[in-house]
């Protein structure tokens, strides 16, 4: 894609290290809001932050496309571990296996799809606009759901004092 803009084949590679950089801090930084907030605000936060990169990419010039590398970047660190969280907390963790099975299937199909509709809708436009725009518009969409979830279903895993066998220790 920043091929494409004009720049520069070294500025291009260098693209490609900003999004690891932002998978690095959402990897680390994502567990840390997790377990501080409410795991469907963080995700849309994240979510939204993903749109973001997505909308800079979209605008298509080179400043702005490195922010969106990075934020999009952002975006990928944290996607598989909010998806195991939320996945703990909605579905237990009877059902976590199946589940988190079921969702990362879809989730690595749509790896696998997201560039060929990327290297189609470019042959088909000439430009990188029309998926970016979907991809945008999509994106927006996942937040709006995630946003909406609700209260979890089930504890963070912990015993509870009501539900464990042995009396609660008295200080």
């Amino acid at each position: 894609m920043f091929n494409d803009w004009g720049v520069d084949a070294k500025t291009a590679a260098f693209a490609g290290s900003v999004v690891g950089f932002g998978v690095l801090v959402g990897r680390v930084g994502c567990g840390y809001f997790l377990d501080r907030y409410f795991g469907p605000h963080v995700a849309t936060l994240v979510t939204v932050l993903a749109a973001c990169g997505i909308g800079l990419l979209w605008i298509g010039n080179r400043d702005l496309g490195m922010a969106g590398a990075l934020l999009l970047g952002l975006g990928f660190g944290c996607e598989v571990h909010i998806m195991a969280y939320l996945i703990t907390r909605y579905f237990g963790l009877r059902s976590f296996g199946l589940a988190f099975g079921f969702g990362f299937g879809l989730f690595v199909m749509a790896a696998g799809v997201g560039p060929a509709i990327m290297g189609m809708g470019f042959d088909y436009t000439r430009s990188y606009r029309a998926p970016l725009a979907a991809f945008f518009a999509a994106t927006l969409i996942a937040a709006f759901m995630v946003y909406h979830l609700g209260p979890f279903w089930y504890e963070s895993g912990r015993i509870s004092e009501q539900s464990s066998a042995a009396p609660a220790p008295q200080p």
